[in-house]
């Protein structure tokens, strides 16, 4: 069983410019990851290795494939993305991951999505919910302070992460 190091990254967004997509990520954590691994097993390490708690939150993952030409960001369903990630040599491919709360929360959230090892400022979920502030005065707060690239309804929040493979 072969091991692949990955570099999971998030707290960031896709960009893109002239048809090239990128991703800009402002947290991280390096990790070895089997190479024999399927979706659910991958889908499992980044729950863990981010903290993120399955309970509460849903983790859906993209990936930009590098190409002859430029790729758009194409979603990761199943085992035979996973290989085809894994398999590759000689290439880094890159795993974006959405992570989108699952219903209304109560103000006793036990769980917020992990903070940087910069100790960034963070709104947690807890002040959105309790928040009287329109959705664009949430999204220009998490913007003005360099954080997480947010989309906000009354019951969904949703943030981007990325996972490079090393």
């Amino acid at each position: 069983m072969k091991n692949v190091h990955l570099v999971l990254n998030w707290g960031g967004e896709w960009k893109s410019h002239h048809g090239e997509y990128w991703y800009e990520g402002r947290r991280a954590k390096a990790f070895a990851f089997s190479r024999d691994s399927n979706y659910d097993q991958l889908l499992d390490k980044v729950y863990n290795v981010t903290e993120i708690d399955k309970d509460h939150y849903r983790v859906s993952m993209t990936t930009l494939l590098q190409t002859f030409r430029p790729s758009m960001p194409i979603k990761i369903v199943d085992d035979d993305d996973v290989q085809l990630l894994l398999s590759r040599e000689n290439v880094d491919p890159l795993v974006c991951i959405s992570v989108e709360e699952i219903g209304h929360q109560s103000p006793e959230m036990k769980h917020n999505p992990p903070e940087s090892s910069h100790n960034l400022h963070h709104v947690t979920q807890q002040s959105l919910h309790r928040s009287h502030k329109s959705h664009s005065q949430i999204t220009s707060m998490y913007r003005s302070q360099s954080q997480i690239t947010t989309i906000s309804t009354p019951f969904t929040q949703i943030t981007s992460s990325c996972i490079i493979y090393t």
